[in-house]
């Protein structure tokens, strides 16, 4: 969900005739996740809505590029030793 369509979410249910439960209800929203989007927006502004995936680097057990690098080159001699 992208940080406007949060921004119109929140204000929705703050101008709505509904108590915040019942509107959330209706969302089908969590009233955590409303009340954490509304504190982000408060303390961080329209950056607070936006969605922080964590950007993982590199996975315990990937290779490094030199390391692929070095199977390939072997792989040519590996083939022929089975042969």
């Amino acid at each position: 969900m992208t940080k406007y369509q949060k921004m119109e979410i929140i204000r929705l249910i703050e101008s709505s005739q509904l108590s915040a439960l019942q509107a959330l209800e209706r969302f089908d929203l969590p009233r955590t996740t409303y009340y954490r989007w509304k504190r982000k927006l408060r303390f961080m502004g329209m950056q607070g809505l936006q969605d922080n995936k964590p950007k993982r680097l590199r996975t315990w057990n990937q290779l490094l590029p030199e390391q692929t690098d070095t199977i390939l080159d072997d792989l040519p001699l590996f083939l022929v030793q089975l042969l």
